[in-house]
Order: C-alpha cells, then sequence, then structure tokens
C-alpha cells in the first residue's frame, strides 16, 4: 500500500508539473516504468544513459532495457553490484601481521645494540618471564579482564541510557551540559580518594572507575548516531503511525548502531584504562596494573614487559572482536 501511494504521488507530480520523475527502488523495474531517462553508474561515475520513454513496465530481466541494465551492471540484482574478493580480505590480515612482525624486529635489534636488560629487554627474555610466571600473569590477567568486561558493559549501558534522552531532546542536552563537561574534565585518579572514602577498596569501586571511564564514548556516539538519521525516514514511520517502541527498536537504534559501535570500540580501550588506573591505587585489586608495579620495584623489567604485553594482546582482541561485529552489522545492512 504504501509504495502504491508512493507510485500514485509520483505519476500525480509527473502530471502537475510535466518534469522526468525518477523513482530509486529496490527493483530497477519502477524506475524503468516512471523515469524518462536511466543514468547508469559504475565507480560513481555516470557510464550510459538510457532512453527509457515509452518502454513501459517490462516483466522479466531477460529481455528489452532490463536485459540490457543486467549486462552493463553485472548480475544479480541490477541496482546493486557485488563483488566478493576473498583474496583482498586474507591479503588484509597480512599487512597487520607485518607490522608486528618488523617491530618485533626492530625490538630485537634495539635491545640487542643498547645491551641493557635493565632497560629494554628482548623479546626473547620477556617470553621467557612469561613462560616461567604463567600462572600468577594468568591470575591477574583474570582479574583485569573481569574488571574491564563489566566496566564496558555497564558503561555502554549507562551511555545509551543518557545518550538517547539528549538526542531526542536538545534542552535536556543543553540543560545537563555542564555536568557532562565535568564528568570528562575531572581525572579519575583525582577522584580516586573520594571513591575510596565512599567505596572504599576492592572489585566494587574498580568496576565504578571503568564503568565512568568507558561512559563518555557511549553516550556521544549514541547521540550522534540517533540524530545523524535522516528526517525521511522519521517521516515515514510517522506516515505509517509508528509507536515509539516501533520507532525505536526498528529506526534508532539499528540506525545509530555502527555509530554507537564505534564509541564501544573507544569506550573498551578506556574501561581497561580505567581498570589498571584503579590497580596502581588499590593493592587489593591484584590485576596486572599491580603486576607491573611490582616488577617495577625489583626492577625486572621482563615481567613488566609481559604484563603490558598481556594488556595490549587483550585491548587488540577486543577491537578486533567489536570490529568484526560493526563490519558484519554494515553487510548486513547492505543487504
Amino acid at each position: 500500500l504504501v509504495r502504491e501511494r508512493f507510485n500514485a504521488e509520483l505519476r500525480h507530480l509527473h502530471e502537475k508539473t510535466g518534469r522526468t520523475t525518477v523513482l530509486v527502488t529496490h527493483s530497477i523495474r519502477e524506475a524503468v516504468w516512471l523515469a524518462d531517462r536511466v543514468a547508469v553508474l559504475r565507480g560513481g561515475r555516470i557510464v550510459e544513459v538510457l532512453d527509457t520513454r515509452g518502454e513501459g513496465r517490462v516483466s522479466a530481466y531477460t529481455d528489452g532495457l532490463e536485459a540490457h541494465l543486467r549486462t552493463v551492471l553485472g548480475t544479480g540484482d541490477s541496482t546493486r553490484v557485488r563483488s566478493d574478493v576473498p583474496a583482498a580480505r586474507s591479503a588484509g590480515w597480512l599487512l597487520p601481521l607485518l607490522a608486528v612482525g618488523l617491530a618485533l624486529l626492530g625490538w630485537q635489534l634495539g635491545a640487542a645494540a643498547l645491551n641493557q636488560p635493565f632497560l629494554l629487554p628482548t623479546p626473547g627474555a620477556v617470553w621467557q618471564e612469561a613462560a616461567r610466571t604463567a600462572p600468577a600473569l594468568a591470575e591477574a590477567f583474570g582479574v583485569t579482564v573481569r574488571t574491564a568486561l563489566l566496566g564496558t558493559l555497564l558503561g555502554a549501558l549507562g551511555g545509551v541510557l543518557i545518550g538517547y534522552p539528549l538526542a531526542k531532546w536538545r534542552a535536556l542536552e543543553r540543560f545537563l551540559s555542564p555536568f557532562v563537561v565535568a564528568s570528562q574534565s575531572t581525572p579519575i585518579v583525582v577522584l580516586a580518594p573520594l571513591l575510596v572514602s565512599w567505596l572504599g577498596f576492592g572489585f566494587l569501586p574498580a568496576v565504578v572507575v571503568s564503568a565512568l571511564s568507558a561512559l563518555y564514548p557511549i553516550m556521544v556516539a549514541t547521540l550522534v548516531g540517533v540524530r545523524e538519521l535522516e528526517a525521511t525516514f522519521h517521516e515515514l514511520f510517522s506516515t505509517l503511525r509508528a509507536s515509539w517502541w516501533q520507532r525505536l527498536t526498528r529506526l534508532e537504534l539499528p540506525g545509530a548502531l555502527p555509530v554507537m559501535l564505534g564509541g564501544l570500540r573507544l569506550a573498551a580501550s578506556l574501561a581497561l584504562i580505567g581498570a589498571v588506573v584503579w590497580e596502581f591505587v588499590d593493592p587489593n585489586q591484584k590485576g596486572l596494573g599491580l603486576a607491573v608495579q611490582v616488577a617495577g620495584v625489583y626492577q625486572n623489567k621482563a615481567a613488566q614487559f609481559a604484563a603490558i604485553a598481556l594488556l595490549i594482546g587483550y585491548g587488540v582482541l577486543v577491537y578486533a572482536l567489536i570490529t568484526g561485529l560493526e563490519r558484519r552489522v554494515m553487510r548486513r545492512r547492505g543487504r
């Protein structure tokens, strides 16, 4: 019914103005039916302009104008060209691996030239130290990861719950803007003494610090993503008399999801930083932050580098997982 009404309005506009009307839909057939000309674009350039006046609406892709369009655009939907390049995707993973390999080689050469293990140990020495203290490092890694993951989850939830109302009501954004700016202008380390006096030491304040670190990127990403939705989509949902819940679940959150996932990548990194910062403050949190401190006291640079390598590995893994989810969402939106 919506398509028939839209087509009727376009035909009325065409009869009233006498101007060419082009309708771009999922299938090229409606465009051929209503347009006087069809411009074929490939790679952002017009490669051919076809005169469709008098062609009428055709019924299949196998004859007439649509057969020609199919030949020009390729197989599949005549309005979409899809090229699968698995070789390029596999080659894309080689570049990061090459960068890591070159970094390790430079590290090895620099450490060998410096010849000061107390300043810069070799990658081999770091690996040996990590293998020797593997149980202790694994336990510390579990503490840090648990804090960072829970902080990321709570920070993301809080960011969405705060960012969505701010996106919908600009007056609320202006009203709360001093508090939002103040919360991000105050370093977490400065708040540590207050959090200790309010919450004490332990797991709870560590999660609070991690969540506060992750809150702001998700909040901003939600605000920007919801506001970037085109007004035509909102007009369509208003025409269909969509409820608030339908608009939220079928338009606003799916439309803002790519931007929100981009914010989640940054939020996960900041949540990890917040968790480690608190471990420097709280000796009861026996995570990788404390491991780095203890190794520094004993001048064990290899142990410090091993703990830092685990932190980097966690950050890279989470970043890769969120990036993969973001690409999957974008492919689904493309389909």
